[in-house]
């Protein structure tokens, strides 16, 4: 059997996208310079520049590529964390492919 035939299947809602923008995740009053690393229509993962602490919080992702999206802070591993969006996935869909040819 292969590697390939033993991954669990993908649970991935939306397809995500590898990237490199810098932004700002904005939680609470507190802003941080980021990372983006990946997106998709669901959510990111963003590699912050200090510590953020707190999980299932509201944050807010902005990017010049992207503009703003409300998101909630999912997991925190180090100096990434994981956002699920809160804008509806046509929203940022759309916010993504006029950025991303």
């Amino acid at each position: 059997m292969s590697m390939t035939e033993l991954k669990a299947p993908c649970r991935r809602r939306y397809e995500r996208m590898t990237v490199m923008w810098s932004g700002t995740l904005t939680v609470g009053r507190r802003e941080i310079g980021c990372v983006i690393r990946n997106i998709s229509a669901g959510g990111a993962t963003v590699q912050v520049d200090s510590p953020v602490v707190v999980s299932s919080v509201a944050a807010v992702l902005e990017s010049s590529r992207t503009g703003k999206f409300r998101a909630k802070v999912v997991w925190i591993r180090g100096d990434q964390v994981g956002l699920r969006f809160l804008e509806k996935s046509q929203h940022v869909a759309r916010a993504l492919a006029l950025t991303i040819p």
